[in-house]
């Protein structure tokens, strides 16, 4: 099996380039290297937030915001049984 291609960022600010880093190029990850590429800020947390914050969380105005997912589930079909 051949190894992914490894997509290269690196971190700058002011013009310096502070850290550097690899990640593989796999299917899994096309969202944070989808991220990456668009030009993020990189934001602290604060104590008292979980480790991971998956979706539905935001950052709103300075504050790291959990607005929920929008999970719409349907009614079942009525249907009669004969």
């Amino acid at each position: 099996m051949e190894d992914a291609k490894a997509i290269r960022f690196a971190f700058v600010s002011d013009g310096d380039i502070f850290h550097f880093m690899a990640l593989p190029y796999v299917s899994e990850l096309d969202g944070v290297i989808a991220g990456m590429r668009s030009n993020p800020m990189i934001v602290e947390m604060p104590e008292g937030l979980p480790d991971h914050l998956g979706p539905g969380w935001k950052y709103i105005d300075g504050e790291f915001v959990n607005v929920g997912t929008n999970i719409t589930q349907e009614e079942p079909e009525d249907y009669e049984v004969e």
